[in-house]
């Protein structure tokens, strides 16, 4: 239980700095005038939104990915030692 809650924080972790690092770019962008305001006002609007999907997609694909390694490749082989 203790591995699932460490991937689950780290993969939250990772997705929150990403996010972070891809605002701060987009505001380095604008800084230095490479993008326009209206155009980085629309990102920053559209990019919550797909910060916060893309957070639940991957923690909840992660979770999934987890519970098949665990159940069905660790149980098997720990069923295979105590069998021989």
């Amino acid at each position: 239980m203790k591995k699932k809650i460490y991937i689950l924080s780290t993969m939250i972790f990772s997705c929150i700095l990403i996010s972070i690092l891809f605002m701060l770019i987009l505001l380095l962008l604008m800084r230095f005038e490479i993008l326009d305001k209206s155009f980085l006002y629309s990102v920053f609007v559209m990019n919550n939104w797909i910060l916060y999907l893309s957070c639940l997609i991957w923690v909840g694909w992660g979770f999934k990915l987890w519970n098949f390694w665990w159940e069905y490749i660790y149980a098997s082989k720990k069923d295979r030692k105590f069998n021989k």
